[in-house]
């Protein structure tokens, strides 16, 4: 159950403050890593209201078949989406850390189709979908950047797809733990080869697609050969080139946390060709559901129009 942060004391009102203004700053300098945020889109940033949560292992911010009508910036620790399967086990998709928009899918579909839940203990700051659509209206770029960040995480799902269907067992494990050790670098929350990750062998098996007894066998392997380790609920990696070897692992530009590496990989994105024509899909969605649709759900059908285009300047 997610839990209000409500500290005690004289200082209560000035902590929550605080908190409230990390999450814009962690939003800020994660969206600034892909996208060139001018000082109207901070600005809107800073003012968006946040409700900051503390949650326990396993607690879950959104449940599969949830409506929400908030979407979750992670402040601390770690998160991770899943899927609940029938007979009660989970595959976890995605791992997500501070900064992290986990569940921006929310503002564009009306039911989750998976959940998100902590790993371990975590903060989350969360935003109503109807302030962030009144922000994207007031600054289309802030809709691009969130949009942007969207496209990236489904890059790195892409790879996740991969890393289980065609590597083995170890070089699946090795692979997980080079991902989470390069985003935390990126996200400036680690400088060395080692990241908080309070991920069991459990999870980590629902995450890979192996069984108990093979991922005690394959991070057995890794701690033998001394290229990478998970103890104390930390991923450390001792031989980065033997792990990137063993894996296939290549540094992925679209979670970089370089500006010069991620503005030559998304300088030139062309909005209209990733996406159909904004006026055609207003009218669809229009003709499709009916002229009495609620203000956020035309909002979610006309967020194409907001959209920057090739060759839009930062304001």
């Amino acid at each position: 159950m997610l839990q209000e942060f409500v500290p005690t004391g004289d200082a209560a009102h000035e902590t929550v403050r605080e908190a409230s203004i990390r999450a814009a700053e962690l939003m800020i300098r994660k969206l600034s890593e892909h996208s060139q945020l001018a000082t109207r889109d901070v600005a809107e940033i800073r003012r968006l209201p946040v409700i900051t949560r503390a949650l326990r292992p396993d607690d879950d911010i959104v449940r599969q078949g949830d409506r929400p009508t908030y979407s979750a910036l992670v402040i601390e620790g770690l998160v991770a989406r899943y899927h609940l399967l029938p007979d009660g086990r989970r595959q976890y998709l995605s791992y997500h850390l501070a900064g992290d928009l986990p569940d921006t899918q929310a503002l564009f579909v009306d039911q989750m189709d998976h959940a998100v839940c902590a790993i371990g203990p975590a903060v989350v700051g969360l935003i109503s979908h109807a302030n962030l659509f009144t922000a994207f209206e007031r600054r289309p770029s802030f809709a691009g950047a969130v949009w942007r960040e969207t496209l990236i995480d489904a890059a790195i799902f892409r790879e996740a797809i991969t890393n289980n269907s065609s590597r083995s067992p170890t070089a699946r494990m090795a692979h997980l733990f080079c991902e989470l050790i390069y985003r935390s670098k990126a996200a400036e929350l680690t400088t060395s080869n080692d990241c908080h990750a309070p991920i069991s062998l459990k999870q980590l098996g629902e995450t890979l697609g192996l069984s108990l007894a093979t991922v005690n066998r394959s991070l057995a392997e890794l701690r033998a050969n001394g290229t990478a380790d998970l103890q104390n609920g930390r991923i450390m990696i001792r031989k980065w080139e033997a792990c990137q070897i063993s894996d296939s692992f290549s540094r992925p530009i679209c979670i970089c946390g370089s500006r010069s590496a991620s503005e030559g990989c998304f300088a030139h994105f062309s909005w209209p060709a990733l996406l159909p024509n904004s006026r055609s899909l207003e009218g669809a969605c229009l003709a499709q559901r009916g002229t009495d649709l609620s203000n956020t759900r035309k909002r979610r059908s006309q967020l194409v129009c907001f959209l920057p285009h090739r060759g839009d300047r930062a304001t």
